[in-house]
């Protein structure tokens, strides 16, 4: 999975294919797993999480992620727990 560090808003995840070969965002912050959507601009190559009715950005992304995402009508979420554990989640995809 690829690894974006700190973005201007906070947002840290990593971006990829998982163990099992399907497309996951992994979340260093819970919160991020309840989103309602994940939105590709296919244009921008960037990818936001849409929670609370609002986008969060996450990162700008190479073409053959965006690649991976397009098609896709979910994707898998996932983050640490703060008892342990993993939380994982899973939400829509819009490519756009």
């Amino acid at each position: 999975m690829t690894d974006f560090k700190q973005n201007k808003n906070g947002v840290r995840a990593k971006i990829g294919k998982n163990d099992k070969g399907s497309a996951e965002i992994h979340f260093f912050d819970p919160s991020y797993v309840r989103a309602d959507s994940i939105l590709v601009n296919r244009d921008e190559r960037s990818v936001s999480a849409i929670l609370h009715e609002q986008a969060h950005f996450i990162a700008n992304i190479e073409h053959d992620l965006v690649e991976l995402l397009d098609g896709l009508n979910e994707i898998e979420l996932s983050a640490p727990h703060y008892e342990g554990g993993e939380l994982r989640l899973k939400s829509a995809v819009t490519v756009h």
